[in-house]
C-alpha cells in the first residue's frame, strides 16, 4: 500500500513538472531569452540539457552578458568556481563581455585561472581588479589578451609587486583612458606615468599613493594630451609636494580634480592651484584639516570653475561661505561637515 501511494506520488511529480515545462513552453522565444538570462550563471548552463529548444535559446541568451563577476547572485550554487567552471562560461559569452570584476571574497578558487579564459575575452574593455593576491605574471597575461581594455583598476595588490612590474603591464594597454590604482607599498616612480598612453588617457585616479616622486613628473604629465580628470587621496604628505603636483597640473587641460584626505593641502595650494589652473571646472575637496576661509576664497578667482564640492574642512566658517555665495560665481556649490548644504 506504501509503495503504491509512494509510486503514484512521483508520477503525479513528474506529471506536474511535465506540465510545468509544457506551459512555459507555450511563451515565445523572446521571453524565454529574457527569463535565462535572469537565471544563475550554473542554472544557465544545467537547462541547455532540458531540450534542444532550451539549448539553443539559453546559448543565445548569452549574447547580452556583458558583466561577469564573481557573486554568489551570479553564479548560483557553486561552491568554488575552478577553471573549468571560468572556461564554459567564457566560451559561451567571452566574446560579447565587456567588464569583469574580481573581488577577494568571492569564490574563485585562485585567481591565476584567469589567465586561462583570457583568450576568450577578446573584446573586455573594463577590469577591475580588487585586494587580490595578484601577481605580476597573471595581470600581464590577462593585459596581453584583452588588447581593448580602457578602463583599469588594481587595489590593494601584494608586496611582492614592484613598480618595475606595474609600468611593464601598463605599457601594454594603448587603448588606456582610466586608471584607478590603490596601494600604500609600491613606489609610485616616474616609469608608472610614463608607462600610461600619453594621446588616450583622461582620468587618473590614485589612493594611498603616498610614494609619488612628484618633483620628477612635471615632463611626464605635459604629453598627456586628453588627461582632463584626477583624484588624489591620501597622496600628499607634505606642503613641499604642493608646489610639484601644480607644476604637474598646468601642463594638462584638467578639468575634474578631486583632492581627500591628503595632509599636505593648504590654503597655500589652492591659492597657487586659482592662478595657474584656469582649466578646471569641477573640483572637490574632502578632509582637510588645513584649509581656511582664506583658501576656498581663491576658488572664486578661477575663471572656468562650475562645481565645487567641500566636506569635512573643519576650519572653513559660515563667514567664508557666505562670502563664496555672495558672488554667485558656481552654479552648484555644496559643503558638509559645518552641517550646511548650499544648492544654487
Amino acid at each position: 500500500m506504501r509503495r503504491t501511494k509512494r509510486l503514484k506520488t512521483n508520477e503525479d511529480n513528474q506529471n506536474n513538472a511535465r506540465h510545468a515545462h509544457d506551459y512555459i513552453n507555450t511563451l515565445n522565444d523572446d521571453c524565454l531569452i529574457l527569463i535565462f538570462e535572469l537565471l544563475p550563471i550554473c542554472d544557465r548552463i544545467s537547462i541547455e540539457r532540458v531540450c534542444k529548444r532550451w539549448r539553443i535559446l539559453a546559448k543565445e541568451s548569452w549574447r547580452y552578458q556583458k558583466f561577469i563577476d564573481f557573486n554568489i547572485d551570479s553564479w548560483g550554487s557553486y561552491k568554488f568556481i575552478d577553471c573549468n567552471d571560468l572556461k564554459k562560461v567564457a566560451k559561451r559569452c567571452g566574446q560579447y563581455v565587456k567588464h569583469l570584476e574580481v573581488r577577494p571574497w568571492q569564490r574563485i578558487s585562485e585567481i591565476k585561472n584567469l589567465q586561462s579564459v583570457a583568450k576568450f575575452l577578446p573584446n573586455l574593455e573594463v577590469l577591475d581588479l580588487r585586494d587580490y593576491n595578484l601577481s605580476p605574471k597573471v595581470l600581464k597575461s590577462l593585459l596581453i589578451n584583452c588588447e581593448n581594455i580602457i578602463q583599469l583598476s588594481i587595489r590593494n595588490i601584494v608586496k611582492t609587486f614592484k613598480d618595475t612590474d606595474l609600468s611593464d603591464a601598463l605599457s601594454i594597454c594603448k587603448k588606456l583612458q582610466e586608471f584607478r590604482f590603490k596601494n600604500s607599498n609600491i613606489k609610485f616612480s616616474v616609469e608608472i606615468f610614463e608607462a600610461l598612453p600619453c594621446d588616450t588617457i583622461q582620468k587618473i585616479h590614485l589612493n594611498k599613493c603616498t610614494r609619488i616622486s612628484w618633483n620628477k613628473l612635471p615632463e611626464v604629465f605635459s604629453k598627456y594630451k586628453n588627461l582632463n580628470s584626477l583624484s588624489l587621496t591620501t597622496c600628499i604628505c607634505n606642503n613641499g609636494m604642493s608646489g610639484w603636483i601644480i607644476n604637474c597640473l598646468e601642463k594638462i587641460p584638467l578639468e575634474q580634480l578631486h583632492l581627500s584626505k591628503n595632509d599636505g593641502i593648504a590654503d597655500s595650494f589652492l591659492i597657487e592651484l586659482s592662478n595657474k589652473c584656469g582649466t578646471l571646472k569641477n573640483i572637490s575637496i574632502m578632509h582637510s584639516n588645513k584649509i581656511t576661509d582664506h583658501g576656498i576664497s581663491a576658488l572664486t578667482q578661477m575663471p572656468s570653475l562650475e562645481c565645487v564640492t567641500m566636506q569635512a574642512l573643519p576650519l572653513v566658517t559660515e563667514k567664508g561661505i557666505s562670502n563664496i555665495c555672495r558672488q554667485n560665481k558656481f552654479e552648484w556649490f555644496s559643503i558638509s561637515g559645518t552641517k550646511k548644504i548650499i544648492k544654487k
